[in-house]
């Protein structure tokens, strides 16, 4: 896989737009927290962050989710159909049919990626995905040795990892600053520093309220969102200030996918 060369500090933020908590829970409350989600509209346009999302696109179709999404972002791609693997083609389809126009990007649920990944994207039309993680997660992936910035695979499909400490392969996203607190992670990122291209994920539930979602996940998961459970929009407000103190310049995801592509 032939790597990208590195320059100036880039930053995407980037959101999944899926039922509750990964799907697990079958439910869209998350969407319906209009408070919460204005409030998260006035942080981005307070600091003048464009946006991208990866919609899971079974959930498009609803007029007033998709409403919510569009008060966040206009720059779509895809994020599965139903949260499964193994529905690239499907995704694609129907985001053309949703959006008319064809999807250029792809992220896999959970980052969860197999041999053939990058040949489906590829035979369903993507250009590019952003799904993996170079890092490690316990029943998920092992990713500890891909590339930490963007690379292409061998069939032209441009890889966007998401963001990782480098040199400690930690996660950079919102739900994994909020397992550590912000402060820990601050401390992280001043030692090791943070990766010249940053694909920064997070998720409605991060931010928002979701009661009745929250009380059907098991435990484990519980206990994992549970810790720092609102401090989302304040973490968020931080990082993204840390962000501009260290000179980022932030893009859309297709933006960057298109600057990337004429080097």
């Amino acid at each position: 896989m032939k790597r990208l060369k590195k320059e100036r500090r880039v930053a995407c933020i980037t959101t999944d737009f899926e039922r509750d908590y990964g799907s697990r829970t079958g439910r869209l409350e998350a969407f319906g927290n209009h408070r919460q989600i204005r409030q998260l509209q006035k942080t981005f346009a307070k600091y003048k962050v464009p946006v991208s999302g990866f919609v899971q696109t079974d959930i498009a179709n609803d007029k007033k989710i998709l409403q919510t999404i569009r008060a966040l972002t206009n720059d779509l791609h895809c994020h599965s159909h139903t949260h499964r693997p193994n529905e690239i083609q499907k995704s694609f389809d129907e985001f053309k049919k949703i959006f008319k126009q064809s999807p250029l990007g792809y992220r896999a649920p959970f980052g969860k990626t197999d041999a053939d990944f990058p040949k489906l994207l590829k035979a369903a039309g993507f250009k590019f995905s952003s799904s993996i993680f170079p890092s490690f997660r316990p029943g998920q992936y092992n990713n500890l040795r891909q590339p930490t910035q963007p690379f292409r695979y061998p069939n032209g499909i441009l890889e966007l990892p998401l963001a990782v400490i480098p040199s400690v392969r930690y996660t950079i996203s919102l739900s994994y600053i909020k397992l550590l607190g912000f402060d820990r992670f601050k401390k992280l990122a001043d030692k090791f520093s943070l990766p010249i291209i940053l694909i920064f994920d997070m998720h409605l539930h991060d931010i928002v309220t979701a009661p009745k979602s929250f009380r059907m996940l098991p435990p484990y998961l519980k206990a994992l969102y549970w810790h720092n459970q609102n401090q989302g929009l304040e973490y968020l407000e931080s990082f993204i200030a840390l962000l501009n103190q260290r000179g980022y310049k932030f893009m859309t995801i297709s933006n960057l996918y298109k600057e990337l592509c004429q080097k």
